[in-house]
Parts: C-alpha cells; sequence; structure tokens
C-alpha cells in the first residue's frame, strides 16, 4: 500500500475517461481524444459462481490492494 501513496498519479481501469482527464489536469498535458481499444467482448457473459469464489480466493492481497488504490482515487474526487 505504500508504493501506492508514492505514485505521481493512479488511474483505475475502470474510470479510465476520468483517469485521462486527471492525468492532463495534474501534469497540465493534453492528451486529446482517449482511444479505446482492447476492450473485452466477453464482459457480459457470467462466469459460473465456483470458479468466481476460485478467483477470488486466490486474489485475496489483489482485491485488497485495488480496493485500496479505489478508495484513494475516489477521494481526490
Amino acid at each position: 500500500m505504500e508504493n501506492i501513496d508514492k505514485l505521481a498519479f493512479l488511474g483505475i481501469t475502470e474510470k479510465f475517461s476520468e483517469s485521462i482527464k486527471r492525468m492532463e489536469y495534474d501534469f497540465g498535458w493534453n492528451l486529446g481524444e482517449a482511444l479505446v481499444n482492447n476492450v473485452n467482448p466477453n464482459k457480459d457473459r457470467e462466469v459460473p459462481v465456483a470458479l468466481l469464489k476460485k478467483i477470488e480466493s486466490i486474489n485475496e492481497y489483489d482485491k485488497e490492494l485495488y480496493a485500496y488504490a479505489l478508495e484513494k482515487f475516489n477521494s481526490k474526487n
């Protein structure tokens, strides 16, 4: 978590457009229109509950790190 606190910029994939706007503001950049590539075409596909639970259990620390990063991102609003 302490490494996240040292970052000059923190962006969140699910908030891509907002992250880009913040980056432009924070660094005084104008990046132009953001291109959205590599979008998952299966994002609406349902994942079986058993598989989802397995994924969640082996990614416990990642989930904690993401929650911390998201909280930090949201607190800058």
